[in-house]
């Protein structure tokens, strides 16, 4: 019997309490430390991973407990870096090694990280680095070998909806199914979510966008990407222009303080540079 199947997918889905509940009556083992330190990490609370993990843990614990520390002041990336490169190499260092060059929008670095690695969740995390860069293509040829070795896996179910959204064609529509079916098989998360948010945004259904980030919103007042993607969906609200200006400042304002190291907010920053590039150019030209 899988004790930590339970754990496991509530990590892998988003709904990290759940886990972490759930993970009270599991007997203790370091593969269910891991995952419940991870789940920790999803919920913001670095510290009290680092309190936790004692210099002397195995490797992936420790690679958990530097994730932690990245996470928490994103100026140590390059220290952390050389921490976790100086680890044991197991599949959890290579994953959070890959995460944290992600993070850093160091998208080949993250790749080669975990390109020698053929688990599903290693897998997953290549498809997911192609897909920044609009590699569907080679993300689609990872699917596949993903689907040959567990085609049940909630990880490859997952990663399939990320293919199809990023495909946009005709096979859409597969992409709300399968969030429905994770939905419905464990609970709505976050994280899937925000995943039924894009598909509605994909297709043109802004409420039930909105809808979806709302009840998102209510699950976790402070989750970075529902109120990125808020910010997003405004501008296709029926509200008046002041009032969408006054709501997206708002949660910017928000975002910018729950994560001031958000992908949304860094081009936010780019086109706001960009912007006053051209308009110096402009002037200058007068």
């Amino acid at each position: 019997e899988d004790f930590l199947y339970n754990l496991r997918n509530n990590f892998y889905i988003g709904n990290y309490q759940a886990a972490i509940n759930e993970a009270d009556s599991i007997q203790d083992s370091e593969e269910k430390s891991l995952f419940v330190y991870r789940c920790y990490i999803g919920l913001g609370n670095y510290e009290l991973v680092q309190d936790e993990i004692q210099n002397d843990s195995s490797p992936s614990l420790l690679a958990l407990k530097y994730f932690a520390m990245y996470l928490q002041d994103r100026s140590s990336y390059e220290s952390i870096l050389e921490k976790l490169g100086n680890l044991s190499q197991t599949e959890l260092t290579a994953i959070v090694t890959s995460l944290v060059h992600y993070y850093e929008n160091r998208i080949d670095e993250g790749l080669r990280a975990v390109a020698s690695l053929t688990t599903i969740e290693s897998m997953s995390l290549m498809v997911h680095g192609l897909l920044m860069l609009n590699r569907v293509d080679k993300a689609s040829d990872i699917y596949k070998r993903m689907q040959q070795q567990d085609e049940d896996h909630t990880v490859t179910a997952l990663t399939g909806t990320w293919i199809t959204i990023a495909k946009g064609d005709q096979g859409l529509k597969d992409a709300y199914y399968q969030f429905q079916e994770l939905i419905d098989k464990f609970a709505a998360s976050p994280l899937l979510l925000n995943g039924l948010a894009a598909y509605n945004l994909k297709t043109d259904k802004f409420d039930e966008a909105q809808s979806a980030l709302q009840e998102s919103l209510e699950k976790n007042p402070t989750h970075p990407d529902t109120i990125a993607n808020l910010i997003s969906c405004a501008a296709f609200s029926e509200k008046t222009p002041k009032q969408i200006t006054q709501g997206t400042q708002r949660q910017i304002r928000q975002l910018k303080a729950n994560d001031p190291n958000h992908v949304w907010l860094k081009q936010l920053e780019k086109f706001e540079n960009d912007f006053d590039s051209c308009s110096a150019r402009f002037s200058a030209s007068k």
